[in-house]
């Protein structure tokens, strides 16, 4: 008997894929069928993701599942980052393209925020501690600003919903994604009204929220004439692509720990509950939304993200290494010979990683 087969669009901060699981709905049957880098661009008003050559290999990725798999393709669902977005006007139309969550443009935004609410409170609302990398924070970078795509603005939409609303043509946000926006209520999985309010952000933005699983609807007729297939429904699955990992956990008893690891490594436990007073505070965790109502109380720890920032950088220098490649020359590599600080804010934005590290160590005296 031919297997369903569900299409996944995942998206990385470094690279994509598209993977086609095949079931009979006893076991699982997973291959990839696209992968593409995602390197994101530097303009000289900050760093944006190219999030229409993104959508453009998406288009590759299910012209290639519907060449292989045809009316075995029961539906397709996209996970992303989080806290990255898109505006849009009233007709729908995208103001620009969005920045990358390391741009620079969030510098000054925490005490700026915390002039106006103390980060405490804004844990209590919101259950999301300040980072650089907050949606609040750009946004209140944007206002701040005058940004004209703000001014103008008539929908919010996270990254993976954006594509979503690009293959279905409708606006909604889905509940996971929006979770890390640090503009969420854990508790009601509404929007945080009163840190929006307080913050001066237009509320006319924040539209539909929808929960993991919603479908959205079917690929729109333009979608369906480029990939050669028609009718074909777009889920709204967890699409906060760790929400969707720890939803593939067999987790069991509420005190397992799982660990996510890619750009940031993310540790954390799934329970029922939000922790937002003052002790989950205390210990650097965070709360965000996962499946079937569901929290995922957790910690963001420096992951990949320096190699993939050197790997670049050595690519545009000429060396064009792979992570095998890598992983054998650190291998060979003396161990301990520095230490760094890989939360040191001066690694958080792109850049020329390979010199900041260096420059770091001789300002350390290594």
């Amino acid at each position: 008997m031919s297997k369903n087969v569900f299409i996944a669009v995942d998206l990385g901060a470094g690279s994509g894929r598209l993977i086609a699981a095949k079931t009979d709905f006893s076991t699982v049957e997973l291959e990839e069928i696209h992968r593409f880098d995602n390197p994101g661009t530097d303009l000289p008003d900050g760093s944006y993701w190219n999030l229409i050559g993104l959508y453009r290999e998406i288009l590759e990725g299910l012209r290639i599942a519907v060449d292989r798999y045809g009316d075995r393709i029961v539906s397709i669902g996209l996970d992303t980052w989080g806290c990255d977005f898109g505006l849009l006007d009233g007709k729908g139309q995208l103001l620009g393209m969005p920045h990358q969550y390391r741009d620079a443009r969030h510098e000054g935004m925490p005490e700026a925020m915390h002039e106006i609410l103390p980060e405490l409170e804004v844990f209590a609302h919101t259950g999301v501690r300040t980072n650089f990398y907050n949606t609040s924070l750009h946004l209140l970078a944007e206002l701040k600003k005058g940004s004209p795509s703000l001014l103008h603005a008539e929908k919010l939409l996270f990254v993976p919903d954006l594509l979503a609303y690009w293959l279905t043509g409708r606006q909604a946000v889905e509940r996971t994604v929006a979770s890390t926006s640090q503009l969420l209520d854990p508790r009601s999985g509404d929007w945080a009204w009163g840190v929006i309010e307080a913050l001066g952000l237009p509320s006319q933005i924040f539209g539909e929220i929808v929960a993991p699983g919603t479908v959205l609807g079917p690929i729109r007729d333009e979608v369906a004439k480029h990939i050669g297939m028609a009718g074909i429904p777009v889920v709204a699955t967890a699409c906060h692509d760790t929400a969707a990992a720890v939803a593939g956990i067999p987790m069991g008893a509420e005190d397992n720990l799982w660990l996510s690891s890619g750009t940031w490594s993310i540790m954390g436990i799934e329970t029922r509950e939000s922790y937002t007073g003052p002790d989950a505070y205390g210990i650097g965790f965070c709360n965000e939304l996962g499946v079937d109502g569901t929290v995922r109380f957790l910690k963001n720890i420096a992951g990949l993200w320096l190699i993939q920032e050197c790997k670049r950088q050595w690519s545009l220098d000429g060396e064009n290494l792979d992570y095998a490649a890598l992983a054998e020359l650190a291998k060979e590599a003396e161990p301990f010979t520095a230490f760094i600080d890989p939360d040191d804010p001066i690694f958080a934005s792109p850049g020329d990683m390979p010199n900041k590290i260096a420059a770091w160590c001789a300002k350390s005296g290594q």
